[in-house]
C-alpha cells in the first residue's frame, strides 16, 4: 500500500483549525451531517481542491434547506422531500411563510420569525444560482478565492440555521406568544 502525504500552507492549516471548530459547533447545534459535509469541504480547500469544496458545501447547505422544508411541513407532490429539486423546494417553502405571514397576529414574536424565514428562503435561493447549480451541472470551477467566500458565507448561514432548528427537525419553532 503506498501512503501519500500532503503539505498544506501554514494559512489554510490555520483555517481549517478554525473552521472545523465553527462546523463542531454546528454539529453540536443540531446539524451532525452537514457538520461532516463541511469537515470534507474544509480538506477539499486544504488541499486546492476548490471545486469540490463547493460540491460539499452544496451537500451541507441543502441539509438545511430539507430541514427548514421539514420544520415548515413542505410536502412535494409524488416524491419524497429527499428527491425533490432546490427550486420545487423553496417553491413550497416560500408558499408556507407566506401562509404564516397572512396570519391576523402582529408583534416582535412574528417579526422575528418572519425575518428568519425570509432571510433563510433569500440566502437558498442565492446558494442555489451562484453555487448549486453551477457546481452539479458542471458550469464552472471554483478559484480559491471564490472557494474562500464560499466557505465561510455556508458556514455563517448553516451556523446561524443551527439556532433556530436541527437537522431532524419535526416540529415548528418555538417563536413564543404571537
Amino acid at each position: 500500500a503506498k501512503t501519500w502525504c500532503y503539505t498544506v500552507e501554514k494559512y489554510k492549516a490555520d483555517l481549517f483549525k478554525q473552521e472545523l471548530s465553527e462546523w463542531m459547533k454546528i454539529s453540536d447545534s443540531g446539524f451532525p451531517t452537514a457538520a461532516n459535509e463541511g469537515k470534507s469541504a474544509i480538506i477539499c480547500y486544504s488541499i486546492d481542491e476548490n471545486t469540490a469544496c463547493v460540491f460539499h458545501l452544496m451537500r451541507a447547505a441543502e441539509i438545511g434547506l430539507r430541514s427548514l422544508a421539514r420544520e415548515r411541513r413542505v410536502k412535494i407532490r409524488k416524491r419524497p422531500l429527499e428527491w425533490a429539486e432546490w427550486q420545487d423546494i423553496l417553491v413550497h417553502i416560500r408558499q408556507k411563510v407566506e401562509e404564516f405571514a397572512k396570519s391576523t397576529q402582529r408583534g416582535p414574536t412574528k417579526d422575528k420569525a418572519l425575518t428568519f424565514y425570509s432571510g433563510a428562503l433569500g440566502e437558498f435561493a442565492a446558494f442555489k444560482d451562484v453555487y448549486r447549480n453551477t457546481v452539479m451541472h458542471v458550469r464552472k470551477t471554483y478559484d480559491e478565492q471564490e472557494t474562500r467566500s464560499a466557505l465561510l458565507h455556508v458556514r455563517e448561514f448553516m451556523g446561524r440555521l443551527s439556532k433556530h432548528i436541527q437537522e431532524d427537525q419535526k416540529t415548528y419553532i418555538k417563536w413564543g406568544k404571537l
